[in-house]
């Protein structure tokens, strides 16, 4: 793990798992990226989204289409099983 970088993770059976990272502010010069070899970010990725708050999840679908990915999303785990299969 590089310095200053934290991470932690709670779980509980039956409960919600909460993962945070915590990263100090780089101080770097950004790597200059050739836009026209580099492919999109979502570039034939597919994420499926489980989340209960339609709220989060709508946020989440929005970024992530946006940034090229097929999203999938489910409000539970069972709905997310379904769309699996």
């Amino acid at each position: 793990m590089k310095a200053g970088l934290r991470s932690q993770l709670k779980s509980a059976r039956a409960r919600n798992s909460v993962c945070s990272f915590r990263s100090p502010i780089a101080r770097a010069e950004p790597i200059p990226v050739d836009q026209h070899s580099a492919a999109p970010a979502g570039s034939e990725s597919t994420i499926l989204i489980v989340e209960d708050d339609e709220a989060v999840r709508s946020l989440v679908r929005e970024v992530l289409d946006h940034s090229g990915y097929r999203v999938f999303e489910a409000e539970h785990g069972e709905a997310a099983l379904e769309i699996w299969k």
